[in-house]
């Protein structure tokens, strides 16, 4: 039994092994190529950078400077915090909304504080094997597949 387990395992870490260098292989050769000119990328695309091809960091330098890398940074940081910035503010008052006003659509008839009915399908099956501690109490209602919880 134990050797069949090491021959397995021997399997598997040589497969392994093998999938990681297939993988690493086109990432090396893009990293090597481009620490070389333009001419040797394309004359010898296997070839280590020799000290009449290596052209160093002036690739990266070049690179950064045409497409004027740090604008797009730039853009993308505005993006990124006013876009978080608008979301927090809209689901806070969402949040609120849903919380405070009773109306047809956030209160139901049925509870005294708060009623929250979440979609068995949206929960996913897993949650029924889990039970919730403290002023939370799971309930399950067999009938419709409909998990409610009610605050205490």
């Amino acid at each position: 039994m134990q050797e069949k387990r090491k021959a397995a395992n021997i399997l598997i870490y040589s497969i392994l092994t093998i999938l990681s260098v297939i993988f690493i292989i086109p990432i090396a050769l893009v990293i090597m190529n481009s620490l070389k000119n333009k001419l040797y990328i394309s004359t010898s695309p296997f070839a280590l950078p020799d000290s009449e091809s290596f052209r160093g960091l002036k690739n990266y330098i070049e690179g950064l400077t045409k497409i004027h890398f740090m604008d797009s940074i730039g853009y993308s940081l505005f993006i990124t915090v006013v876009s978080v910035i608008m979301i927090i503010v809209f689901c806070s008052m969402t949040a609120w909304y849903i919380t405070r006003v009773k109306n047809k659509l956030t209160h139901t008839s049925h509870t005294k504080i708060r009623h929250t009915t979440i979609n068995y399908a949206a929960l996913g099956i897993w949650k029924r094997f889990f039970q919730f501690s403290g002023s939370l109490l799971i309930k399950r209602d067999t009938s419709s597949a409909i998990w409610h919880s009610d605050a205490l």
